[in-house]
C-alpha cells in the first residue's frame, strides 16, 4: 500500500493518492505535490491534538508489576474502545521486543507498528509505583496509536510529547495533578 503515487503517465485508476506531473518536472508540479502531500492535516494544532487524547483513555494510579502488564492493559483497553485491533496489539508487543520504548525520566512511549485497524488515540497511564521497563523505571506510559492516514503527524506528536516531558516539567505536573484536563491544558500550551 502506497502513501502516494507520482506519475508522468495517465493511470487507469482514479485516487487522491495519485499525483500526475509533467515528464519534465516544473515549478507548478512541485507546488502540486507539496499542496497534496503536505496539506493542513499535517499541522499540529490544539484542535488536532484534542482528537488524539480522550478522557476515557486516561488512567490514573494503576498498579502493575511489569511492562507486559502495562502493555496488556493499555492495548486491551484500546481494543475495547475500538482504537486498536488484535494485529495492532500484537505489533505493540513486537515493537517493544525490537527495543525498549522507555525514554528515561520515568516515561515510556510504546506504539504500534501496524496501524491498519487503528483509530488515532494516545492513551495515558499513570502508575502508582514505577515498573522496570528494561533499563529504566517507568511511572507514566503514553501508548500511541496513529492511524495510517495521519501518519505524517506521528513524528510531530512524538517530538512534542518528548519536549513536554523533558523540557516543560510535564512529567512533574502530570504526577502531581493526575487529571486529564490539567494535562491536556498544559500540553496544548506548549504547541
Amino acid at each position: 500500500e502506497a502513501d502516494y503515487i507520482i506519475s508522468t503517465v495517465p493511470l487507469e485508476m482514479n485516487s487522491p493518492k495519485i499525483i500526475r506531473v509533467n515528464h519534465m518536472l516544473r515549478t507548478d508540479d512541485i507546488e502540486k505535490i507539496r499542496r497534496i502531500m503536505f496539506q493542513k492535516h499535517d499541522t499540529l494544532d490544539a484542535e488536532t491534538v484534542r482528537q488524539f487524547f480522550r478522557e476515557e483513555g486516561f488512567y490514573v494510579d494503576k498498579e502493575f508489576r511489569t511492562r507486559e502488564e502495562c502493555l496488556e492493559f493499555l492495548t486491551d483497553e484500546a481494543i475495547a474502545n475500538r482504537w486498536l485491533d488484535e494485529e495492532g496489539k500484537n505489533s505493540v508487543f513486537e515493537r517493544e521486543c525490537m527495543s525498549s520504548t522507555a525514554i528515561g525520566d520515568f516515561v515510556a512511549i510504546p506504539h504500534a507498528l501496524s496501524t491498519v485497524g487503528t483509530i488515532s488515540n494516545i492513551s495515558v497511564l499513570i502508575l502508582k509505583e514505577p515498573v522496570q521497563w528494561e533499563e529504566f523505571p517507568v511511572r507514566v506510559v503514553f501508548l500511541l496509536n496513529i492511524e495510517q492516514s495521519k501518519a505524517t503527524l506521528w513524528e510531530k506528536l512524538f517530538l512534542k510529547l518528548y519536549s513536554f516531558i523533558k523540557g516543560h516539567h510535564g512529567l512533574e505536573s502530570l504526577l502531581k495533578h493526575k487529571t486529564y484536563d490539567k494535562f491536556l491544558k498544559e500540553f496544548l500550551a506548549v504547541l
